[in-house]
């Protein structure tokens, strides 16, 4: 894969789709939401849209705009709202503006998390004492679903300020600690038990 010029610098590598991801989220962070060529390819006062994203089947749609999205559109220029969603990953939505020029908004979309458990699910020798929950949620915010575990439980939890992500539960009669260790586990997050009080912290 050739890189502009301008990214050389930076060292990105591409070898194999693990660092290929790795390499589109390097630009997009460098990039910022937008890059584009100096000239407009639309007919006058319009610009030009395009819109690359990660995973690539990913669906555009143009907030509150009665055509379909295509790359290459051209639109007026001024604020657009764009929502970009894909199977089994996160939403994204976004403002861009568009100026005088052609522009590029790049997403990296984040992979959803699914935990769908049941008493079956239970591995022999793992012992979960906790009062049975049932919990069925699509695309909560993952401090949430923590905060209804710690509802339920009556128990003190302190959630650190980087646990972050969404996650969809389907929960049937499982056990609360057990319910909890799913969640946690999913999101590579940990529990640290001090003093009685449950700390939800980052796993590094």
């Amino acid at each position: 894969m050739q890189f502009p010029d301008a990214l050389k610098p930076f060292g990105l590598l591409v070898t194999g789709f693990t660092a290929g991801i790795a390499a589109f989220q390097g630009i997009l962070s460098i990039a910022g939401l937008e890059v584009g060529p100096r000239n407009s390819s639309c007919p006058s006062g319009q610009v030009a849209l395009r819109v690359e994203a990660y995973p690539f089947d990913a669906e555009v749609e143009i907030n509150d705009l009665d055509k379909p999205f295509y790359n290459g559109i051209c639109l007026n220029q001024g604020r657009y709202g764009l929502s970009v969603s894909s199977d089994r990953y996160q939403l994204e939505q976004r403002v861009v503006q568009l100026g005088a020029s052609d522009q590029i908004a790049l997403f990296t979309l984040k992979p959803k998390i699914i935990v769908d458990l049941d008493k079956d699910s239970i591995v022999q020798g793992d012992q979960y004492f906790g009062e049975e929950v049932s919990i069925r949620l699509t695309e909560i915010d993952v401090r949430s679903a923590i905060q209804l575990l710690a509802d339920f439980t009556d128990k003190n939890f302190v959630i650190s300020s980087d646990v972050e992500g969404t996650i969809s539960l389907a929960l049937r009669n499982v056990p609360w600690d057990l319910a909890l260790d799913a969640i946690l586990t999913s999101t590579g997050n940990k529990l640290e038990i001090k003093g009685g009080v449950f700390y939800i912290v980052k796993k590094y």
